[in-house]
């Protein structure tokens, strides 16, 4: 095994691992989620990248405050909906930790509540983001809870 080979961790095995740990974690029925999510209020930043549905929003930025997530997406509470399809840069804050974490993501889904717009974000990888240090942050967070 090179050095290279004995850093890689399965995640596939690891979730499920973790969600037979933990089952008040396991998804509900039809929920699509691939990895175990966490109720949070964390706050964000959304910038629009591309939106086919409406080219206009691109490059419109607004803070949000992510409702829950995980290690591949999030849940978030914004001021406005976004049609799913739209590609947004993400930059979040967490609490008790330094720094924020700099995130790509596509809008799956979108829903009204009486608090406001809901956006489901599924998180992609990049060159340019934080979604290694993420992914490790939120499978870290999820240990810590067993």
């Amino acid at each position: 095994m090179t050095g290279f080979e004995s850093n890689v961790v399965e995640l596939t095995a690891l979730r499920t691992r973790r969600l037979r740990l933990v089952p008040e974690l396991r998804s509900r029925p039809g929920d699509q989620r691939t990895f175990p999510r966490r109720e949070v209020t964390e706050r964000l930043f959304i910038q629009v990248v591309v939106c086919p549905a409406d080219p206009r929003l691109a490059g419109s930025t607004f803070s949000a405050s992510a409702a829950d997530m995980s290690a591949s997406g999030l849940r978030v509470r914004g001021p406005r909906a976004l049609p799913i399809g739209t590609l947004v840069d993400l930059w979040i804050d967490i609490q008790g930790r330094a720094g924020k974490f700099f995130l790509a993501g596509e809008v799956r889904w979108t829903d009204l509540d009486d608090t406001g717009h809901i956006v489901g974000i599924e998180l992609r990888h990049g060159a340019a983001t934080d979604i290694a240090e993420w992914r490790e942050f939120n499978i870290d967070l999820l240990v810590k809870r067993r």
